[in-house]
């Protein structure tokens, strides 16, 4: 690797070893001793080999064929390579010695600025132990790259480095729903931006910043009582890798690993992104099931933990919304979710720790409008101001109503009610308290679960990786078990938005494939012509649950 002049950065091929092999590689246990590092790499030191010609190596007893060039270290001899540490991994035996870079710039290579955004996004923790911060992004750094008709692919300090997409996660989003990709443009202010306002992170000549109409007390805890402190169990960030999960899998392929689609697929003609990311409730979760118990484990990792103090369940704070000028439908759109957050069915989430089962919220409002005329017309009443505020509150069914009737015309629902609509059914499910299915049901697949506890996959040695067979997530309707993907009639590719109530079920169990409908909805059920979401409204079959 080398730096430019402007910042960029380029590749500069190696010298052959032997005819056509640049790299060679060399058994681990004949690596001599206290070898010189390599300029300033991390990974790197200089080293003197003879390298026999490419010829084919049989590896894992027969079962694999590969051909490379081998080397093999030099006592006393000239430094003609560059010996190469790429870690450690099971089995592995044999690490690579490149040739010496050239000694002119004409074959030079050229990194496109994407490709060095591509590589800096997915430098991992166990790179930087390697390698530094930067990974291979370091002058005179030893890389192996990929080209394909003279053109660079991508790069990485492993011969099995991991290779861009070519389309990003944010490709698989329909274009209806992106922002305008060009700042100049005047962008869809959305229902959120409209009443919260926004303060745009670029800069641009129009449409910068919105001043928002509702505004928020701070919150007062009035029964203040918080548990010891704990450290919760790790909670990674999301792994885009796990495309089974982000990606909509049609029902056609009915699951089979084989034949997933991926970031690689064609973006929303073969799929799209999911939705949005949501995390089930856990009703009679205990602080047990929160703290992680094993103090090893903090301790080999404590860059990974955080100490928190939960505040109790059933904590009370009071806070208030003033808004100015908002419309019927605006103020419709808030109260709507203020009285999903009132009803004892739903609860909303705040704060951390929402996957292990925290932050789970009530919310009870009263709503009070100011009389603006009456206000201005009256200084006092029984010998104090008059403010404009009712002493009863007012009824936000009028406003919510509203707001209802305005989304399902917009979106072309025929469905007497929001909460009806199919999309909105999956979010009340999400949302739900009271039916929350057990945490059992909506815990975490583990990498290395307990094979006498319920799994999904194939046990090996009493441990199963629940991730090996890429099993796909099903519909929140039907985890909860308000559809059920047997029933034809509660398809997801039905033309009703989930008719009838399954039982819940208890555990996932296989059936025989949904029942695609031939024609596309413009929403959970008017008919239109095919469009790009249509995918989106697609499911497999449920994985199997042993």
């Amino acid at each position: 690797m080398i730096q430019t002049l402007s910042g960029g950065w380029k590749i500069r091929p190696a010298r052959e070893l032997v005819q056509n092999a640049s790299f060679a590689r060399i058994e681990k246990d004949e690596i001599p001793k206290n070898l010189s590092k390599w300029r300033k790499s991390e990974n790197a030191y200089n080293i003197g080999v003879s390298v026999d010609p490419i010829k084919t190596f049989s590896h894992n007893y027969g079962r694999v064929k590969l051909r490379y060039a081998k080397a093999k270290p030099l006592e006393g001899g000239e430094e003609n390579g560059v010996l190469i540490k790429t870690g450690s991994a099971p089995r592995k035996h044999m690490q690579f010695v490149f040739g010496l870079p050239e000694t002119h710039d004409r074959s030079d290579i050229s990194i496109p600025n994407e490709l060095i955004e591509e590589y800096k996004n997915q430098i991992t923790e166990g790179q930087k132990k390697i390698l530094g911060a930067e990974g291979v992004l370091l002058n005179s750094q030893s890389v192996f790259y990929l080209l394909e008709e003279n053109q660079l692919v991508f790069f990485g300090h492993a011969m099995m480095f991991r290779l861009p997409y070519r389309s990003s996660t944010r490709s698989f989003i329909p274009s209806q729903l992106r922002s305008s990709e060009n700042l100049k443009n005047i962008e869809t202010t959305d229902f959120t931006d409209a009443i919260f306002g926004y303060a745009r992170d670029q800069k641009r000549e129009e449409n910068q910043t919105r001043c928002g109409r509702v505004f928020l007390t701070d919150s007062i805890c009035v029964n203040f009582e918080q548990e010891r402190p704990i450290s919760p169990k790790i909670l990674a960030s999301p792994k885009s890798t796990t495309f089974q999960h982000y990606l909509v899998q049609p029902e056609e392929i009915k699951a089979d690993p084989k034949k997933l689609k991926h970031y690689a697929s064609e973006p929303v003609c073969k799929t799209v992104l999911r939705g949005h990311k949501l995390y089930w409730h856990k009703r009679d979760i205990m602080l047990p099931q929160i703290r992680e118990a094993d103090i090893g484990k903090i301790n080999k990792s404590k860059s990974q933990y955080t100490k928190i103090k939960p505040l109790k369940p059933g904590s009370l704070f009071n806070f208030s919304i003033h808004f100015e000028n908002l419309s019927k439908v605006e103020l419709g759109a808030l109260l709507w979710v203020l009285d999903l957050a009132q009803d004892e069915k739903y609860r909303l989430s705040l704060g951390m720790g929402k996957p292990l089962g925290l932050g789970a919220i009530k919310i009870t409002h009263k709503l009070y409008l100011n009389q603006r005329k009456q206000r201005y017309k009256t200084l006092f009443t029984d010998e104090q101001w008059f403010t404009g505020y009712p002493a009863e509150p007012d009824s936000s069914k009028p406003y919510i109503k509203a707001f209802d009737a305005h989304i399902r015309q917009e979106i072309g629902a025929t469905e007497s009610s929001l909460k009806n609509v199919r999309r909105i059914k999956m979010l009340l499910a999400m949302l739900s308290w009271t039916e929350a299915p057990p945490a059992d049901q909506t815990r975490y697949l583990e990498i290395e679960r307990d094979a006498s506890q319920p799994h999904i996959g194939t046990p090996k040695k009493g441990k199963v990786n629940e991730y090996a067979d890429r099993p796909v997530l099903p519909t929140p309707l039907q985890v909860i078990g308000w559809e059920d993907c047997n029933n034809k009639n509660d398809n997801p590719n039905s033309g009703d938005s989930g008719k009838g109530n399954s039982p819940k079920p208890t555990s996932p169990k296989p059936d025989k494939g949904n029942h695609a409908s031939s024609k596309p909805r413009k929403s959970s059920s008017a008919r239109t012509e095919k469009t790009s979401m249509a995918a989106a409204l697609e499911r497999p079959k449920l994985p199997k649950q042993r």
